[in-house]
């Protein structure tokens, strides 16, 4: 069930046009915007890839913003390590072909006061399935409870319901080109 939604919402991303993308994306960006992150300082978020919302206008955004931001990397052991940049042009290819942080220091999840999420699927319950590396549900089991969680992804990426298991953590929010949609958490403006 996993592996066949993972495909179809694959599918669909790959009929986007470069303009949709970036069109969909500024609305994304323009919905961030619009809250206010001032009590957020830690903030954790995705580099990109294979036509996933465009995430480096949202970086330079928070930056502009003086927030400290931490892209994740996946290192020898298979673990999911979060580093700061404050440079965009400090990102080398991993093996999987994301660009990542060169930066070694590494910060416990602990540490992060927000977090911005990728995902292939969401439902209005809070589930999120992801590519199915595991990665960001371990992350996510070892943040404070209090840190909020919101996924970024196209409409049309949410489902009726996302497949998922004990091992499945949920998120608190969704941002599409449409609006934010929250799952657990009150996020006013």
């Amino acid at each position: 069930m996993k592996k066949q939604l993972r495909n179809e919402i694959i599918n669909k991303r790959l009929q986007m046009s470069k303009e949709d993308i970036e069109e969909k994306s500024k609305a994304i960006l323009d919905i961030i915007k619009s809250y206010d992150l001032d009590g957020y300082t830690n903030i954790l978020i995705f580099m990109d890839f294979k036509k996933e919302v465009q995430t480096r206008p949202i970086i330079e955004y928070l930056m502009s913003i003086k927030k400290k931001i931490f892209l994740p990397k996946i290192n020898k052991n298979n673990e999911m390590t979060l580093h700061p940049v404050s440079d965009l042009s400090e990102l080398r290819r991993s093996k999987f072909g994301i660009l990542e942080p060169i930066q070694e220091e590494a910060i416990s999840p602990q540490d992060l006061d927000f977090i911005f999420a990728p995902g292939l699927a969401f439902d209005f319950n809070g589930n999120r399935l992801g590519y199915g590396g595991g990665y960001y549900d371990q992350l996510l089991s070892k943040i404070k409870q209090s840190t909020p969680v919101i996924g970024l992804a196209f409409d049309f990426q949410i489902v009726e319901q996302v497949p998922y298991d004990e091992r499945d953590k949920a998120i608190d929010g969704l941002i599409t080109e449409k609006k934010l949609y929250t799952f657990n958490i009150d996020f006013d403006k």
